[in-house]
């Protein structure tokens, strides 16, 4: 009578489940429609190029079944089932086989069989990455199962009260070559040679005070010695390839290397370590997660070596005893708050990769706080200015300095003379931005790359000039200006796409990006084009005079005297610029006067020059 019941109110359950599914033809069927495949409720994903419809199982209209099957087609249509969902198939209380075809892709959510309390045999297909959190939880009757070598992460109770949970007896409990939790609450453990993982959790919160892990072990998932606070040591081995979020928050560990395996620390990894005083960071390691080391109010040495590409924000946060880091060569960003309140931080030096520094990267560090002067820097980048000093109208950036932090100089209203140097390469975004006296800018020679909103409500009047080094120009980088006209010398710079990006006429090179920005927003282009080369009098030829006034130009430039023009118009005397800088390099050198004498002197002799041979050699 129990059985009939229940069988009963499957049917029923099936019925309602069916009348509420939209019937959909899996013909009919587009990205993210549901449909009825057999026994399956599904969510198409994808229908690739031959028509094979790709879905994801999100559950099951007759919860009775024993064992899953997949069809490969349905109204004559190919199918590939891809995905199981979240729940997909919890409570299927009879469901005894589990074989997942090699098309299956993902498990994705929790509890995917949650519950199945009849399931004895499983197989999972190479190329799923996760087992996720409760996905065979309460399976009591399964044993074993295989771990794809493709799995890097096993979440939390992913086989709890299954039978593979069941008196080990090492300590440890284990599941194929993963370490899945602790048996008991012993102080010292070692995990087995042969282990891969440790998931999600595995000794959380536990009492251990000494673990041994093996020269096997790959992957540390998330949360896996959470809260250990009497562990004081541990040694990370090598091929060790990646540490999970918050995998050691909260730990007593007092110091630590990151061996040059792992490619990346996740986020919070290291949180709120309040006992780790030393880490190191070695070569090969790509990316240090967000948080990663906030909080660990202990930590006084820290090294980063070469190869480390990314730095997470907020990754040393709060690090109040921290004087001194290094940025190594492969770092390109030090984005918000990466270093903030870090009040003994005043020895910075930055590799010459990074291009980007975040106005909120070091706030409240000790490059920024207890200083009288001016301007605020870390190494060869300005990060801000002394707010005593906002009201001045007159700012000049040291000598070697390379890049503006965004927010460097935004909102000094007074300013109305801005002296930049020679060999800046980088005006971050904001950087500034709301300084509205101030209505002219020369950008050196060297600059490569505008943030956006660079110039952002400035005053500036007349022609900005973009040199030919500028590679990059960001969003509403003179939005909010006076200026009649931009000229951009680079033909090749990247201009984002937006109305709001540049202001006026448009002055540059016809078939430049600079023409293509402006006749897509219908602004009024002026060419540059119909420059002699080599010509910098304009009497249309080339003589003595012409390189005269390049030598000329080139001295007064190296002794820092930028008073010397070609032409009293600035666009005429961006073009002569270009017309004169004979081997493209940007600048006007020696190389430049001894070309233009060759031409000369060959022409004289009657020998018909052409440039490509003079530079040639």
């Amino acid at each position: 009578m129990k059985n009939f019941k229940r069988s009963f109110a499957a049917l029923a359950a099936a019925a309602i489940a069916l009348a509420a599914l939209p019937q959909v033809s899996i013909l009919e069927a587009d990205a993210a429609q549901a449909v009825v495949i057999d026994n399956y409720n599904c969510t198409v994903i994808n229908t690739r190029e031959d028509g094979t419809v790709e879905l994801k199982i999100t559950g099951v209209v007759d919860d009775t079944i024993t064992e899953l099957v997949f069809p490969t087609e349905s109204d004559g249509v190919p199918i590939e089932f891809v995905s199981i969902g979240d729940k997909a198939f919890r409570y299927c209380y009879e469901l005894v086989t589990a074989i997942l075809p090699d098309t299956i892709q993902s498990l994705e959510g929790d509890n995917n069989f949650n519950a199945c309390t009849s399931l004895t045999e499983v197989s999972l297909p190479e190329g799923i990455p996760t087992i996720p959190s409760h996905a065979f939880y309460g399976c009591t009757q399964l044993a074993e199962i295989n771990i794809p070598d493709s799995v890097t992460c096993i979440g939390a109770l992913a086989f709890a009260e299954t039978a593979i949970y069941k008196n080990q007896g090492d300590g440890i409990r284990y599941i194929d070559n993963w370490a899945i939790g602790l048996e008991n609450e012993g102080e010292t453990i070692a995990v087995a040679e042969g282990t891969v993982g440790l998931a999600t959790c595995f000794a959380e919160s536990s009492d251990i005070t000494s673990c041994t892990l093996p020269s096997t072990l790959k992957y540390i998932n998330g949360s896996a010695f959470r809260n250990l606070r009497l562990i004081s040591e541990i040694t990370l081995p090598d091929g060790l390839i990646s540490i999970g979020e918050v995998a050691f928050y909260n730990t007593g560990l007092t110091s630590i290397t990151i061996p040059g395996s792992v490619e990346t620390i996740g986020k919070e990894a290291f949180w709120r370590a309040s006992a780790l005083e030393t880490l190191v960071v070695e070569s090969g390691v790509k990316n240090i997660g967000e948080g990663a080391f906030s909080e660990c109010p202990a930590l006084t040495s820290v090294t980063l070596e070469d190869g480390l590409e990314s730095i997470g924000v907020s990754a040393f946060r709060d690090c109040e005893k921290l004087t001194t880091i290094h940025i190594p060569e492969g770092v390109t960003e030090i984005p918000a708050k990466a270093f903030a309140y870090c009040p003994l931080l005043k020895n910075v030096t930055i590799a010459d990769s990074v291009t980007y520094i975040d106005g909120d990267a070091f706030t409240d560090s000790g490059v920024m706080n207890n200083t009288l002067a001016q301007l605020k820097y870390a190494d060869k980048w300005l990060l801000g200015y002394n707010s005593n000093n906002s009201a001045d109208t007159e700012v000049t950036v040291k000598e070697g300095t390379v890049g503006l932090a965004s927010y460097s100089l935004r909102n000094m209203q007074k300013l109305t003379t801005l002296t930049l140097p020679e060999g800046l390469k980088y005006i971050g975004d904001n950087a500034l931005a709301d300084c509205h006296s101030l209505q002219e800018l020369i950008l050196p020679e060297t600059v490569e790359r505008i943030g956006n909103n660079a110039f952002y409500d400035c005053d500036l009047t007349g022609n900005l000039t973009f040199p030919a080094s500028v590679n990059y120009i960001g969003a509403y980088a003179t939005y909010f200006n006076n200026l009649d006209a931009v000229t951009i010398l680079n033909p090749e710079c990247e201009i984002y796409s937006s109305p709001t990006t540049l202001s006026g006429t448009i002055y540059g090179y016809t078939g430049s990006t600079a023409q293509v920005y402006a006749e897509t927003y219908e602004r009024e282009f002026i060419p540059l084009d119909g420059k002699t080369t080599g010509d910098a009098d304009g009497d249309n030829s080339i003589g003595l005079n012409d390189a005269s006034m390049v030598l000329e130009s080139y001295a007064k430039n190296a002794a820092g005297d930028t008073s010397f023009v070609f032409n009293e118009d600035e666009t005429e005397n961006a073009a002569i610029i270009q017309a004169v800088d004979i081997d493209g390099d940007g600048a006007l050198t020696l190389k430049d006067v001894s070309m233009i004498l060759s031409f000369y002197a060959q022409s004289a002799a009657g020998q018909n020059p052409v440039w490509e041979d003079i530079i040639a050699g």
